[in-house]
């Protein structure tokens, strides 16, 4: 059967890592399952209430605890356990979050009728119902997709989170797709990045995640790290582009997505002109691209190039007429 490698960073979460590792442990899954944590130093006592938990477990699940020196952060944490799983497929899990009974079983079993870059189920989202509906898988059960479709269908019908997967282990290694530290919403370009070299993938349209909502995260004060989210989108949207020419690339549907991220990241600047004239100048300096590659992503439709112009303009007017146009 296949062996799978649950990956989980801990850190700060003594209130929910007692419940995410229970969910673990109920796994209905007969196959081999090893589960690694990555200790993040954090200031708590998760990883003591972990470390007891796991001494206290009598089931076949392998566990194993990784000590990061010093806090790293989590994309570090999670790069810790790709680096050590020894798994035929990853799964992701967030220490604050569960998994339900079944989610092993479920995502496992396709693989019994062929092999899958990543098999996709779907999730249950607890504390906001807006969220849920945004992150709800719109394929139906069964459903595979190969190569370009799969980033056709990315963002829209399968959603931008690393977790409620299984990821096959050489895959990842073999493309070199590690997280990048020192952002929030890193999943959103992670998954980018696997939607773009994932030669196939298959759905499975059964809850197999629970995410939980919960006021102390990272993103739940929307208001508060605003202008965080928004210096994590400009990376995102640079290191997108830098991926696509680094990997040569072509890609309309991932350069779509690029504009449609650079599009939302100045909506959200156009209420100070000052700081829209320098996301914008930035945004355009991160996220170049040749005339031709513009010209050839929109598939040479007129009312799409249109809508891009102001690339084709020198810097500082561009900057004036792409505000005008989001302002009018």
């Amino acid at each position: 059967m296949t062996s799978i490698s649950i990956i989980v960073p801990v850190y700060n979460v003594e209130k929910y890592v007692e419940a995410c590792l229970q969910s673990i442990m109920a796994q209905t899954y007969a196959g081999p399952v090893e589960c690694i944590l990555v200790d993040d130093c954090g200031k708590d006592d998760s990883i003591d209430i972990a470390e007891r938990m796991i001494a206290g477990y009598e089931g076949t699940i392998r566990f194993r605890v990784l000590h990061h020196p010093h806090n790293r952060g989590l994309s570090a944490a999670r790069n810790t356990g790709v680096e050590a799983a020894s798994g035929d497929y990853l799964l992701f899990v967030d220490s604050d979050d569960e998994l339900t009974p079944d989610c092993i079983e479920l995502l496992e079993k396709p693989l019994a009728e062929a092999s899958f870059d990543l098999v996709v189920g779907d999730t249950a989202t607890i504390g906001n119902d807006d969220l849920h509906e945004y992150l709800r898988l719109k394929l139906d059960d069964g459903t595979v997709l190969r190569s370009a479709d799969i980033i056709s269908h990315y963002r829209t019908e399968w959603n931008m989170m690393a977790q409620a997967k299984l990821l096959k282990t050489s895959f990842i290694r073999q493309n070199h797709l590690l997280f990048k530290e020192g952002i929030i919403h890193e999943d959103e370009l992670w998954c980018f990045q696997v939607a773009c070299t994932a030669k196939s993938l298959r759905i499975v349209n059964h809850p197999v995640y629970r995410y939980m909502i919960r006021e102390q995260s990272i993103t739940a004060d929307s208001n508060k790290n605003l202008w965080k989210k928004i210096a994590a989108k400009v990376t995102i949207v640079g290191e997108m582009a830098r991926f696509l020419k680094s990997r040569k690339l072509f890609s309309p549907p991932a350069y779509a997505i690029i504009q449609i991220f650079t599009e939302e990241i100045l909506h959200y600047e156009k209420v100070d002109r000052q700081q829209f004239r320098k996301t914008y100048l930035k945004l355009r300096k991160e996220a170049q691209f040749p005339f031709l590659y513009r010209i050839r992503a929109n598939m040479w439709n007129f009312r799409a190039c249109m809508k891009e112009l102001h690339y084709f303009m020198p810097a500082t007017l561009g900057e004036r007429y792409k505000y005008w146009r989001i302002s009018r």
